[in-house]
């Protein structure tokens, strides 16, 4: 019973039981309220939106992770090519240096020895020009100056170890997010198994394109660009895969299908007990008509017999059988040949 002083003021003003426990009945109503199809489906598309985004973060930072990796596996072996070359330039430039030396104070008259001497000096100088050249071309290739160090490698080398450590913390964390939304997605799931499986499905899919845009735009807005669209689309498949939406779509089909069929099995019967029954009045007059030819004469009915039986068996190709009016004709063309020959022999 709603009271005129409650719509005037607005609210009700009335003395509770004692015995009621409001907050409680409050949570109950406010169950009540989220349970409902349009609300779970919005809850269920919202949890979807977050394992999208995870799914992208992780491909991001697994990619980020590859990229590294990759990297460190060219540096490291460079950065020893680059030191073996180091050495070998300081070892065969001091070998160089004493041998100039000494055949510099080397007597005149050593002639053998003078030879000796030059020989190892040119094959040391050529040596030294081919290793100052690899050096050279390797710190072009990383775009280092030519008078950069091992320093150089090793300070890059550190950088991307330091941000695979990043990498791999950040990927630990949105695991763990992921794993979360995935267990609330799962909760949520199982309190609407009591309701229309379709509807609820039909109710999703009404929200999914709004929900995914929302999702796009906030991964713009945290890496101040747009998601690269190949990761985007392995995000969606990752998603499609984690939440198992295949073996959904495909249960709603079959309930769809099976649903038709029980509507086509309730609607033939009518039509076969229309066309069959024997109570229908349209039946009665089928069973009740008397024979048509009953009173038809001999020769008509015989007629018809012919044509009924020329039409059981208009299938079959006729064996050695003329038309009516061709036999006809050939009797009277016969009557008439004899006729003429009678009138010859008088």
């Amino acid at each position: 019973m709603v009271k005129k002083e409650w719509i005037e003021k607005g609210y009700v003003d009335e003395p509770v039981d004692e015995a009621l426990d409001l907050k409680a009945e409050i949570k109950k109503l406010a169950a009540l309220a989220v349970r409902t199809v349009p609300a779970i489906a919005e809850g269920l598309e919202k949890l979807r939106s977050r394992v999208l985004i995870f799914c992208y973060q992780l491909s991001h930072i697994r990619s980020g992770k590859a990229h590294i990796q990759k990297s460190l596996a060219v540096w490291k072996p460079e950065l020893e090519r680059y030191t073996g070359l180091v050495q070998q330039i300081k070892e065969k430039s001091k070998e160089r240096k004493a041998l100039v030396a000494e055949k510099k104070e080397l007597p005149i008259y050593h002639v053998k020895r003078h030879k000796t001497l030059a020989v190892r000096i040119a094959e040391l100088t050529e040596d030294l020009e081919e290793l100052r050249s690899e050096k050279a071309l390797l710190l072009q290739k990383f775009e280092y100056a030519e008078d950069a160090g091992a320093e150089a490698f090793r300070k890059d080398i550190a950088t991307m170890e330091a941000g695979l450590k990043k990498l791999e913390a950040q990927e630990q964390k949105y695991s763990a997010e992921l794993d979360k939304a995935l267990d609330e997605y799962a909760e949520l799931k199982a309190q609407a198994a009591d309701f229309d499986s379709v509807e609820l499905y039909k109710a999703r899919q009404v929200l999914r394109p709004a929900q995914e845009k929302a999702a796009e735009q906030q991964l713009e807005d945290a890496l101040q660009k747009k998601p690269s669209f190949s990761l985007l689309l392995n995000a969606k498949q990752e998603t499609s895969r984690l939440l198992k939406e295949d073996t959904e779509e495909r249960q709603v089909r079959q309930m769809c299908d099976s649903e038709d069929h029980v509507e086509d099995a309730e609607e033939r019967p009518c039509h076969q007990k229309g066309e069959h029954s024997a109570d229908e009045p349209g039946q009665h007059g089928l069973d009740g008509a008397e024979p048509r030819h009953a009173d038809v004469p001999d020769g008509v009915e015989d007629d018809r017999h012919e044509d009924g039986r020329q039409r059981e068996h208009a299938d079959e190709q006729p064996l050695l059988r003329a038309p009516r009016q061709h036999v006809v004709i050939l009797c009277f063309c016969h009557i008439q040949s004899s006729n003429v020959a009678g009138r010859a022999i008088a």
